[in-house]
């Protein structure tokens, strides 16, 4: 519609690969100038309006008032148009000539076809009739029809050679067809689901694919999903679409990954989520080879993806089904010397942040907190999605005061850490240490109480309620002191109730047992020195390990060795013996 030429153009493909484009165009402007300036006459194309029903409004806007009547645009002019050319086109002007620019003119028509016959305007031509006026007028009707065959000629011409084009593109075509039946063919003899993608669209998959998802054919699956990618499930923190920025596609965001950032799941046609390892390479420009590969059976003992998964699936922390399948066996691990740190920690002021930027800003603002966390804590710590806004770490610590140096790093790095759209936030944070024996449950309400503490002192601290003191505590006996650590594995039981029966002896139960665990209130040491005061003493303030009898009613005695600590509870202190069974005679 600018410079009135036929113009047709097709991609070149050759052994299946793009390399270029062929455009085939003749320019008819520069003829109509050159017939101009040879007949001495102006030459108008009117066009009728619906031929530009779907132009560009670029294109309308390039029409002034002068070059539009009411049914027809003029498309191309060599000369000014005439005050009266509306009349003209629709016939109604009675005269055949015109007065223009001091100069009269022959006034023309002929009807503008295409190759099929559709009348698609009017050719005008404004012959200067000056002089010779009734040779000029013969030799333009002769010229009309002249150019009316000719633009006809070079229609047909090129429709015949736009033609002859499409089919040698169509015979093309049929090569590229029979080579992507052989890729077909290719795809469909891989075990491994295979596809390619130009990351909104799946454009070829093979029978691997199709088997898994049970579907007869691509465009069956499609009626679905587009692309393979929507079927990816947000699990176990592998990757999908809500990794995906907005302004990247999937096979962009997940291409730089590695290891197991770039594991993907999938639920098959048997009901069960599946994960599979991601291989890209480029097949052609912005298309491309996609290879899954099943590794389920290879991460059989890593995740169960059959069950519910352990971890959070927003922060990819773990959430209580974790804590409460595992916190047994985390208490149990723990070494002779380590001790077990509890830290709940609370976003402050985090319903601002969700009623000023919206839930999607509160959710990046819980991932980013939680990456922060894993940042700042050890491999062998433990983060919990707790609830909402609220986290626990479990700490593996030496001391309460290492606890309280671990918990203020945690709240450190939150602070000065900067969160996408709301900039920087702080937290508020409660810790305890576990007590031996004690249900986990109430440190947790300890460390709880203790961070509504620091919530109510002002936010953005770490606060204890009470010591539950690690560190070494002195005790008198006989000038000596006994100095120990906390076992936080022991169970909490009264010597003389649970360990002897009334006449003092071991009761079965215990003696069937190779090692058991007793605290004993040693509050007065006095009496505690009656029970063991010669199975325990003291050397450069600690205690060593040293053998006692326990009489049994058979008249026999076991030797048992007894590892010592002591701790407070409650306002008393207790010691701790883990008796382990030598021999008897």
């Amino acid at each position: 519609m600018k410079n009135y030429t036929l113009r047709v153009v097709k991609p070149w493909i050759v052994d299946g690969k793009k390399i270029g484009y062929i455009e085939l165009g003749k320019e008819i402007n520069k003829m109509i100038d050159e017939l101009s300036k040879l007949l001495n006459a102006h030459i108008y194309l009117a066009l009728k309006k619906d031929v530009y029903a779907n132009a560009p409004k670029s294109v309308l806007e390039g029409f002034d008032a002068r070059s539009t009547t009411a049914k027809y645009y003029i498309a191309y002019a060599t000369g000014a148009i005439p005050k009266n050319i509306e009349a003209i086109l629709d016939g109604s002007f009675n005269d055949s000539d015109i007065d223009l620019n001091d100069k009269k003119y022959h006034i023309s028509l002929a009807p503008l076809m295409d190759v099929s016959n559709e009348n698609l305007g009017k050719f005008l031509f404004l012959s200067d009739v000056s002089r010779e006026r009734a040779l000029v007028y013969s030799s333009i009707k002769i010229l009309i029809i002249f150019l009316t065959l000719l633009t006809s000629i070079l229609l047909l011409a090129g429709f015949t050679l736009i033609n002859n084009r499409e089919n040698h593109i169509f015979n093309l075509t049929r090569i590229l067809d029979k080579k992507n039946e052989k890729l077909q063919k290719l795809f469909d003899i891989q075990k491994n689901i295979t596809l390619i993608s130009d990351g909104k669209t799946t454009l070829l998959a093979n029978q691997a694919m199709l088997d898994f998802f049970n579907v007869g054919d691509l465009d069956e699956f499609q009626k679905y999903a587009r692309d393979v990618s929507e079927k990816f499930i947000a699990a176990n923190g592998y990757f999908n679409l809500d990794k995906v920025p907005n302004d990247q596609t999937w096979l962009d965001a997940i291409e730089p990954l590695v290891g197991d950032e770039k594991i993907v799941t999938l639920q098959g046609a048997d009901g069960m989520p599946h994960a599979f390892n991601v291989s890209i390479s480029q097949y052609e420009k912005e298309q491309y080879l996609v290879s899954l590969t099943d590794i389920s059976a290879t991460m059989i003992e890593k995740i169960d993806l059959s069950k519910q998964i352990d971890k959070d699936e927003l922060t990819n922390a773990f959430n209580r089904k974790f804590f409460n399948k595992n916190i047994s066996s985390i208490i149990k691990r723990l070494d002779q010397d380590a001790f077990l740190g509890v830290a709940m920690l609370d976003i402050d002021h985090f319903k601002k942040v969700n009623d000023a930027h919206g839930h999607n800003t509160g959710d990046m603002v819980l991932r980013q907190f939680s990456r922060y966390i894993k940042s700042s804590i050890r491999a062998d710590d433990f983060l919990i999605r707790w609830g909402g806004e609220e986290f626990i770490v479990l700490i593996t610590t030496t001391s309460n005061q290492a606890l309280l140096r671990a918990a203020e790093h945690i709240r450190q790095v939150i602070q000065n850490a900067d969160f996408v759209t709301v900039g920087n936030i702080t937290c508020s944070v409660g810790v305890t240490l576990y007590i031996p024996g004690e249900n986990i449950n109430d440190a947790i309400e300890r460390a709880d109480n203790a961070m509504y503490r620091s919530k109510d002192a002002g936010r953005n601290r770490v606060s204890q309620l009470e010591t539950v003191s690690s560190e070494t505590i002195e005790m008198n006996a006989e000038a000596r002191y006994i100095k120990a650590v906390l076992d936080e594995n022991a169970i909490i039981i009264d010597f003389e109730r649970n360990v002897l029966d009334k006449d003092g002896y071991a009761k079965e139960e215990v003696l069937g047992k190779n090692w058991f665990e007793i605290f004993i209130d040693v509050s007065d040491m006095d009496k505690t020195m009656d029970y063991f005061h010669e199975a325990v003493s003291a050397e450069d303030g600690k205690i060593a390990r040293h053998a006692n009898d326990v009489n049994c009613k058979d008249g026999t005695h076991r030797l048992l060795e007894f590892d010592n600590t002591i701790f407070t509870k409650d306002g008393k202190k207790y010691i701790s013996f883990v008796a382990k069974e030598r021999f008897s005679s």
